[in-house]
């Protein structure tokens, strides 16, 4: 007989930081190892709302970053992308003001374009027509105005449902339905160009994201 532990690495409410939860899952790796356990395994967290907080946390400590909070901008059923991320003011890898408060970022911004978006190193991916290829799609789930959208017409030419149903990817866990998308190379809010909100994603799975401009990249703001 083998023996296994099956670890889902929970952050209800936003209480551990990315390091707590690193730690018990170290502890519980160390516990399965010293019995002789045969395996661990975890559920997939990358689309989760507790993954994509924890993410944006791993990114900032690579680079450096970690003694802010860092939030997903990214709507749920139960909240909306403007709530998760504090109130701003808001700067990129060089410093650059990005919006002073919430109003600033919704309302009309034209600063967060392709001359101003940066990784969390400092690089750049690329957007409209640059070269190897367009990945300008950044998964919100999200309207203009920063709270959860659902499936309906769509711009930008590309075919849309219109079922009222949101447009999280079913609160970022996959399986059917789709994701609203935004662009990080607005064009300072032309047809299907907005940076939170430009069209819909082709489908929830990692195959159908990429088949339009994407690899699944989302936003990541400092909440204080």
């Amino acid at each position: 007989m083998k023996i296994g532990y099956f670890c889902n690495s929970t952050n209800w409410g936003n209480k551990k930081t990315y390091n707590q939860i690193l730690e018990e899952i170290r502890e519980i790796a160390s516990y399965c190892d010293q019995n002789d356990w045969d395996s661990i395994w975890f559920t997939e967290h990358h689309f989760s709302h507790e993954g994509m907080d924890a993410h944006c946390q791993s990114l900032a400590e690579d680079a450096d970053a970690k003694k802010k909070t860092w939030r997903a901008y990214m709507s749920t059923t139960k909240e909306d992308a403007r709530d998760r991320i504090g109130s701003g003011p808001w700067h990129n890898f060089h410093g650059e003001l990005i919006a002073t408060d919430l109003q600033d970022l919704h309302e009309g911004n034209e600063d967060i374009t392709r001359e101003n978006s940066f990784t969390e190193l400092g690089t750049k991916h690329p957007g409209i027509a640059e070269e190897p290829a367009t990945i300008h799609d950044m998964l919100t789930g999200s309207g203009a105005d920063g709270r959860l959208t659902v499936e309906q017409e769509g711009i930008g030419g590309i075919a849309e449902h219109k079922t009222g149903k949101p447009a999280t990817c079913n609160d970022w866990t996959g399986g059917k339905g789709r994701a609203r998308v935004g662009h990080f190379d607005s064009q300072h809010g032309e047809g299907g160009t907005i940076w939170n909100s430009a069209h819909y994603s082709l489908g929830c799975n990692q195959k159908d994201i990429e088949r339009n401009a994407s690899i699944g990249l989302f936003y990541c703001f400092a909440a204080d």
